[in-house]
């Protein structure tokens, strides 16, 4: 799970229930927190926004980790 601090889409709310949900489920995951940023923030990447640009390589670090180890693409 990437989660950006400020999201619309994905409250506060529902990042906690996704959290508890998989820690009582059992299942192995990644919950990476992003402060300071705002949805979308993997995406657009901007150098004036501070964090944003750190956080979309970070996310997409992650996205190209999770690929290779669960779809084996290289």
């Amino acid at each position: 799970m990437l989660a950006p601090e400020h999201d619309f889409m994905y409250t506060a709310e529902l990042k906690s229930h996704t959290f508890e949900t998989l820690l009582k489920s059992n299942v192995t995951f990644d919950y990476q927190h992003y402060p300071g940023v705002e949805h979308a923030c993997f995406v657009r990447g901007s150098d004036k926004k501070p964090g944003e640009l750190e956080a979309m390589v970070r996310g997409k670090e992650a996205a190209v980790y999770w690929m290779k180890r669960f779809l084996q693409v290289n």
